[in-house]
């Protein structure tokens, strides 16, 4: 929840600071705007907003190197300048359109103008994006937390409830985990989706306690016989031999003290049972696979 928080608050003192700029040099700029370089004004504006967000720092530094030396070929004066604003902004493409407004005395005001303009809305985007991602985490949480053993079977689809527990994991998975997802097509079943969150995000948490957080996961969803099959492998380090046939024992775990009670796999174990299915394990130092199936046709 920290992390879209986050990224709410830096947008807010982004915004800020934006229009504290704009309020101090707007005025003056669209006053002293030709009536003519009005629309060039709002055509630069429209083309920045395609590419809002989508840069990331390496591609700006070349985007902005890519802008610098088409300027410098049309002889537009402060390319340098220039440059650097636009490729903040992500404009790529043809210059020409924008030629005009580019050559005028104040261009880099014009430019900026334009920048602080775009800022605000760029980071009214990253806003709306951060507070979804915060509401996907607390609802993906309350459904983690969710425990009601009688409640009623539900028609629910796979893929669903294992993207709601990625969810709880989005930070490390974006960070330093390479994620990989092989979903097939497979009809909606009847489950108890609550649980199967717990099953999924019990998996993964170990997946990425074993790769201390770094490598790769490969998610697959597919179907056999009279089973929907969910496969997770990991490049971690894998199960040790000697406990290996113990793993679904209650209170087992290769955790540090206060990482884990042992009861993960247990719940995991009988969960999939209720589901009618069963779990293959295999593993060996870097790749440890669990595949878990559950029947299409658990009846209520």
């Amino acid at each position: 929840i920290n992390t879209p928080l986050g990224a709410v608050q830096a947008a807010i003192d982004n915004i800020q600071s934006a229009l504290d700029q704009s309020l101090d040099a707007l005025p003056q700029i669209l006053h002293t705007l030709p009536s003519d370089r009005l629309s060039d004004f709002s055509a630069l504006m429209a083309a920045a907003q395609v590419h809002q967000g989508n840069f990331s720092f390496q591609e700006e530094r070349q985007l902005k190197r890519q802008l610098n030396a088409a300027l410098a070929e049309q002889q537009i004066p402060k390319a340098d300048i220039l440059a650097a604003t636009l490729s903040k902004m992500g404009l790529e493409g043809d210059l020409a359109p924008f030629k005009r407004l580019l050559t005028l005395p104040n261009s880099a005001d014009v430019a900026a103008a334009a920048y602080w303009l775009f800022s605000i809305k760029n980071n009214g985007a990253n806003i709306k994006l951060a507070a979804d991602r915060a509401a996907q985490v607390v609802l993906a949480l309350k459904r983690y937390s969710h425990q009601e053993p009688e409640s009623p079977l539900q028609d629910a689809h796979i893929a669903e409830t294992i993207d709601t527990a990625l969810v709880l994991y989005q930070h490390q998975l974006k960070q330093t985990v390479e994620l990989i997802k092989q979903y097939e097509p497979v009809p909606a079943i009847l489950c108890y989706p609550e649980a199967l969150i717990q099953v999924w995000s019990n998996i993964i948490s170990n997946a990425l306690y074993a790769m201390k957080n770094q490598g790769q996961l490969k998610i697959g969803i597919g179907v056999s016989d009279a089973f929907i099959w969910v496969e997770f492998t990991d490049s971690g380090s894998g199960i040790p031999k000697n406990i290996k046939h113990r793993i679904f024992e209650p209170f087992l775990t290769t955790k540090a003290a206060g990482k884990g009670s042992g009861l993960g796999l247990d719940m995991v174990r009988r969960t999939v049972l209720k589901h009618g299915g069963h779990i293959e394990v295999h593993s060996q130092a870097g790749e440890t696979r669990f595949k878990v199936y559950l029947s299409k046709h658990l009846s209520a």
